[in-house]
C-alpha cells in the first residue's frame, strides 16, 4: 500500500470505529487528542510554549488557546453542545492604569457563567517559571471582582487534570448550577472532528504507529508493559493502545481477506521461513548497504538468514553520523553496539570522501562529534583547499532576494552549468525562496529544492541551507514526535537533538566546493550559535547580531503596528502576550537591558537609558516640572512607578 492509500484507508477505518465505539472515540479526541505535560513539567516559559507550539493548539471551534488544559475544555463545552466565549472582555468595566480589561477564559452567554483555570497544583503552587506571589494575587482580585459584581465564577485548576478529574468535577459544577448538558450528535461531531483535521491527525499517527508497531517484534500485550512509570500522560496511552487494537485488528483481517500482505508482513513471513527451516547454502555473504539506518525487526530477520546459511559473512557498511530516520524504525543502537546483535566481528573504515573538501570536513565532524555517543572517526576529504567552505550568512534586507544575493558570490563555471542544492529542514520553505525568478536572471545555474532528509545520498556543487533558526519552524526542530511513538520505537538518545545534529551534518556535506548556512540575526538558533564558534567557518557575511528577546519566554520579539504606532510583540503571541515599546528618542530601535543601562539596539541611534532602581521594569527619561528638569520613570504615565530623582 502506498502512504496515500493507507491513510485514506485509516481515516476511513477511524470512522467506522467511532460508529461503533462512539463515547470512547469522542472521549480521546476531546481529552487526549494532544500529548499532555502540564506546566509543572517546565523550568522555563520559553520551553513550556515550544512545547504548546509543537503540539498545536487549535479547538474543534477553531481558537488558539493558550494552554492543553483550556483545549480540553473548550472541546469539552464544543462536543457537549454547551455554547462558550473564549477570552471576551468582562462584561463589567474594569481596567484602570495598573490592569488591563480583564478577559475570563470561558464565558457560557446562555448561563452567566465565567469559567477560570488556574495553573495551580494540589498544594496551591504555580509552575516553577511563574511569579507565584503576583499569580496568586491576580487570581485572589478575580475572584473578588466576580464577588464585587455579583457575577457566577467556577474554577478548575492543574491538578485536576494530572489526576484524571477536570472535565468531571466541572460537569458537576455546572449541572448544580442548571447548565444542560447536549452532547452533538453523533454525525454532527464526526463531521466537525474531520473539517477540523483530527480524524487525519490521528490517522497518520495510527499509520506510523501500524507500520513501526509491525515492523518492532513487539505483541499487543507487549505495548501496555512499555508505558514508563510515572508518566503524566500514561491515562492518554492507555486509551490509544485500545484504539490502535481494534484498528490493528480491522486492519489484519482485512489483509488476510484481501490475500494481502504489506512490507512487514514479507520480512516477518521471510524470517518464519527462514527459522522453519529453509536453508540457503549457496549464500556466501550478506551484504547490506545504509547499515545506520537498520531496524530492530529487519535485524533480526538478517540473524534469521545467517542461521540458514552454510557459514556465509555479514558485511555491512553504514555512517552513524548520518543515522536520521528513528521516526520511520531505524535504531542507531544496531551499529553502535554490532557486537551485543551479531557477535564477533572486524572493522574497517572507509576513511577518504570525495564528496566535500576537508574545511567542510572539519567543521561537520567537529559538529556531529559533540556527541560522545556516535562512532569516533577520522575522514580524510581528497579534495584540499584552504579557503573556508563553511559560509554562515545573514540575509540583508537591502540586498534583494536571498538566494540572488547569494549567487552573486558563487562563480560562473567554465563550462557548463553551476549545481547548487537547496536544502530546509521543512518543505514550505520551497515557496518562499523564489527559485523560479533566480532560474529565470541565471540560466548558467541548475538550481534544485530538497528537504536534508530527501537530500542524504545527493551532491551538488554548491549547497545554500536555509531557515536555520528559532522559532516553531526550527533547525534544530522544536516540533516533537508524538511521545506515543516511544512505544514502538527504539529508546530516546540522552544527547539533547542528537538526531537534529546527525541532520545538519547530512545538510553540511552535500557540497564539492561550499555551503551557505542562512541564519536569522533576530532569532538564532542554538546550531547557528555553536557553527559560529567554530575558527573553520566564514563569518565575514554576518549581520549585526539582534538581541530582540522576550523578557517572559525568552522567544524573538517582532515589529507590529497599532493604532498606536510600532511596537514589539512576542513571537509567540496569543500564548505570550508580551510586549515592548520602541526607543523614545528613535521610534525604531529596540531597547536590550544590560544590568543597570537599557541600550537602543538601532545602529543609527544608540540611545542609552539608566534603568529604573524602583520598579526595574521602566527605564529614566528627562522631564520639565515646575521646580525644573528631573529624571522620572517611564512607567509613571501608566501609574505603576513614581520613581523621581533630581538632576544634579
Amino acid at each position: 500500500r502506498s502512504r496515500e492509500k493507507l491513510g485514506e484507508y485509516l481515516d476511513g477505518l477511524i470512522k467506522q470505529i467511532y460508529e461503533d465505539n462512539y463515547a470512547e472515540l469522542a472521549e480521546f479526541f476531546v481529552s487526549y487528542a494532544k500529548p499532555y505535560r502540564d506546566q509543572f513539567d517546565f523550568k522555563s516559559m520559553g520551553d513550556y510554549i515550544a512545547y504548546v507550539r509543537s503540539v498545536g493548539l487549535i479547538t474543534l471551534n477553531g481558537e488558539t488557546v493558550k494552554s492543553l488544559e483550556e483545549l480540553e475544555l473548550a472541546n469539552f463545552f464544543y462536543a457537549n453542545g454547551v455554547n462558550y466565549l473564549y477570552e471576551q472582555d468582562y462584561e463589567h468595566p474594569v481596567a484602570s492604569i495598573k490592569r488591563r480589561q480583564y478577559k475570563p477564559d470561558f464565558y457560557l452567554p446562555d448561563y452567566g457563567i465565567y469559567i477560570e483555570h488556574f495553573a495551580i497544583d494540589i498544594n496551591g503552587n504555580t509552575p516553577p517559571f511563574i511569579n507565584e506571589k503576583d499569580y496568586l494575587e491576580s487570581r485572589d482580585w478575580k475572584i473578588l471582582t466576580h464577588q464585587q459584581h455579583k457575577t457566577k465564577l467556577v474554577q478548575t485548576f492543574s491538578h485536576e487534570k494530572r489526576s484524571g478529574t477536570l472535565t468531571g468535577n466541572l460537569r458537576r459544577n455546572l449541572e448544580q448550577q442548571g447548565v444542560i448538558f447536549s452532547p452533538l450528535p453523533k454525525d454532527q461531531l464526526l463531521d466537525k472532528l474531520n473539517s477540523s483535521g483530527y480524524i487525519s491527525e490521528l490517522g497518520i499517527l495510527l499509520g506510523t504507529f501500524l507500520n513501526l508497531f509491525k515492523g518492532s517484534l513487539l505483541s499487543l500485550g507487549d505495548l501496555s508493559k512499555r508505558l514508563p512509570p510515572n508518566d503524566s500522560d500514561a491515562a492518554r496511552a492507555r486509551k490509544f493502545i485500545e484504539i490502535f487494537g481494534k484498528v490493528y485488528q480491522r486492519y489484519q483481517e482485512h489483509l488476510a481477506s484481501s490475500s494481502l500482505i504489506d512490507f512487514n508482513d514479507m520480512i516477518r513471513l521471510a524470517e518464519q521461513a527462514l527459522d522453519g527451516g529453509h536453508e540457503l547454502k549457496d549464500i556466501k555473504y550478506v551484504l547490506i548497504d545504509e547499515f545506520q539506518d537498520i531496524s530492530i525487526g529487519r535485524a533480526q530477520f538478517i540473524k534469521s538468514l545467517l542461521r540458514s546459511t552454510d557459514h556465509a559473512k555479514l558485511v555491512a557498511v553504514g555512517d552513524d553520523w548520518q543515522s536520521i530516520y528513528r521516526f520511520s524504525g531505524s535504531d542507531i543502537s544496531v551499529m553502535t553496539s554490532f557486537e551485543d546483535h551479531f557477535g564477533r566481528h572486524e572493522v574497517r573504515m572507509l576513511p577518504e570522501t570525495f564528496r566535500f573538501d576537508q574545511m567542510v570536513e572539519s567543521v561537520a565532524s567537529r559538529f556531529v562529534l559533540k556527541n560522545e555517543a556516535q562512532i569516533k572517526k577520522k575522514v580524510i576529504a581528497k579534495v584540499r583547499d584552504n579557503s573556508k567552505s563553511v559560509i554562515l550568512w545573514h540575509p540583508q534586507k537591502e540586498s534583494g532576494s536571498l538566494l540572488e544575493s547569494i549567487a552573486q558570490h558563487i562563480p560562473v563555471a567554465s563550462s557548463g552549468k553551476t549545481s547548487i542544492l537547496i536544502l530546509a529542514r521543512y518543505n514550505f520553505y520551497k515557496d518562499q525562496l523564489g527559485i523560479a525568478e533566480l532560474k529565470a536572471q541565471r540560466p548558467d545555474l541548475t538550481l534544485t529544492f530538497s528537504s536534508v532528509h530527501v537530500a542524504k545520498g545527493a551532491e551538488a556543487d554548491y549547497a545554500i541551507l536555509v531557515g536555520v533558526k528559532s522559532g516553531r519552524y526550527s533547525f534544530p526542530s522544536e516540533i516533537a514526535d508524538d511521545p506515543l511513538l516511544d512505544l514502538v520505537l527504539s529508546a530516546r538518545e540522552h544527547f539533547e537533538h542528537a538526531e537534529e545534529r546527525r541532520l545538519l551534518y547530512v545538510a553540511l556535506t552535500r557540497t564539492k566546493h561550499a555551503v551557505y548556512v542562512v541564519g536569522d540575526p533576530s532569532a538564532e538558533s542554538t546550531f547557528f550559535t555553536e557553527l559560529i564558534k567554530d575558527p573553520d567557518v566564514d563569518k565575514s557575511y554576518l549581520g549585526r547580531a539582534i538581541n530582540r528577546r522576550c523578557t517572559a519566554c525568552q522567544a524573538p520579539m517582532v515589529e507590529r503596528n497599532s493604532q498606536h504606532g510600532l511596537f514589539f510583540g512576542c513571537s509567540n503571541y496569543p500564548i505570550c502576550e508580551s510586549t515592548s515599546r520602541p526607543c523614545i528618542a528613535c521610534g525604531r530601535g529596540f531597547l536590550v537591558r544590560y544590568g543597570v543601562h537599557i541600550c537602543c539596539d538601532n545602529p543609527r541611534c544608540n540611545k542609552e537609558y539608566e534603568a529604573c532602581p524602583e520598579c526595574e521594569d521602566g527605564m529614566l527619561v528627562r522631564r520639565d516640572g515646575k521646580y525644573g528638569t528631573f529624571l522620572g520613570c517611564t512607567n509613571y504615565s501608566s501609574g505603576q512607578c513614581s520613581y523621581t530623582r533630581n538632576i544634579r
